[in-house]
């Protein structure tokens, strides 16, 4: 379990004042012939410029697979001094300074984004685990969502062979940041990261490999059964942890979720029913999109196929409008091209099936 600890650039600086204040004291005691300390002021403030350009740098790199060139009108030429910064790294840190080593692993994985071969991201959870004792939460948190940005990007751009990296980095955030006793609420987005990937890695063995507080199969001699009886689990147990605001939104939805991978597709219908108004960034996108998955699968059933073409009239108009709406923010792009073109196929697939009947 995480632990409090002060930022890494709060020690940097300390140790920079530190530096700083051993001179001070030379000049006052007037020795001509003690040097300065000027040397390990100037490696005390290159460690806190290196590390940050870098950090920054990994930043830039995650933001720009998921913004509009309006949001983001510059690029990596744009940063001064940069490849200066990563050759000084490259010799000087990397050999024995593990959070350069972190950081630098993540800038590659996002530099060989297009490269057709599956990141390994074993190596660098577990030096995530080892470092969380010595980081603060914000640091933390930076790192894995790093990683998780990068496997949600490859996941969209049709690599689903990342849905169990995402799984076990998202799983890794929660038994690192956060308990369920704890007064930290876990972040619903997290939340239903997992639900998504647990729901598309049908592999059982995953999830007897997966540790998590509270997470215990029916059955502790043969283990989870199947991914929807691990997923159903984290639901009910996790839940629990969101804000109240929360719990009423994403609850539902990914009860819903569940409820469609298992084919019932009324439980999933009544379930979705109870968000009609609900907002937040995206989860109202994914709500329109989960509703009009769950109408076209009743409309192909007689006893709801009036309702389900009700439904679906009402829903593509409302989902082509928030479409729209968030198009025009200007600001993550690659989501709303994913929603635009399953609105046109589903609308195409509707069409079809309206003739079929």
């Amino acid at each position: 379990m995480y632990k409090n600890n002060p930022n890494t650039n709060k020690k940097l600086l300390e140790l920079i004042h530190f530096e700083q204040k051993k001179r001070e004291d030379i000049h006052k005691q007037g020795i001509r012939n003690i040097e300065p300390n000027l040397l390990n002021i100037s490696n005390a403030i290159d460690e806190y410029f290196l590390l940050n350009k870098l950090k920054l740098y990994c930043e830039y790199l995650s933001y720009q697979k998921i913004v509009t060139n309006q949001v983001l009108p510059y690029d990596t030429k744009s940063f001064l001094l940069l490849e200066a910064v990563l050759q000084a790294i490259q010799y000087h840190y990397l050999p024995h300074k593990p959070l350069f080593q972190v950081f630098w692993t993540i800038k590659e994985f996002y530099e060989q984004f297009d490269l057709k071969k599956k990141a390994s991201f074993d190596t660098i959870l577990e030096d995530i685990k080892q470092l969380s004792s010595d980081l603060s939460l914000e640091e933390t948190l930076e790192v894995f969502s790093y990683l998780s940005n990068f496997c949600i990007q490859k996941i969209n751009r049709g690599s689903t062979v990342y849905r169990e990296q995402l799984l076990n980095i998202n799983c890794t955030m929660i038994s690192t940041l956060y308990s369920l006793e704890g007064s930290r609420a876990l972040p619903a987005g997290l939340f239903k990261n997992i639900v998504i990937n647990a729901l598309g890695v049908k592999d059982s063995l995953v999830y007897n490999k997966i540790y998590l507080e509270g997470l215990k199969p029916t059955d502790q001699l043969s283990g989870f059964k199947n991914h929807i009886e691990w997923t159903e689990k984290f639901i009910t147990v996790y839940v629990k942890s969101l804000t109240s605001n929360h719990q009423i939104v994403y609850g539902p939805y990914c009860l819903a979720l569940l409820a469609f991978e298992k084919k019932d597709f009324e439980d999933a219908h009544t379930l979705l029913k109870q968000l009609k108004g609900k907002r937040g960034l995206f989860i109202n996108l994914n709500i329109k999109s989960l509703l009009i998955m769950t109408e076209l699968e009743r409309l192909q059933i007689p006893k709801t196929r009036a309702e389900a073409f009700d439904e679906l009239d009402k829903g593509f108009e409302s989902y082509r409008s928030q479409i729209g709406y968030t198009k025009r923010q200007k600001q993550i792009s690659y989501q709303i091209e994913l929603h635009f073109n399953f609105y046109q196929f589903s609308k195409k697939l509707f069409g079809l099936s309206c003739k079929k009947l």
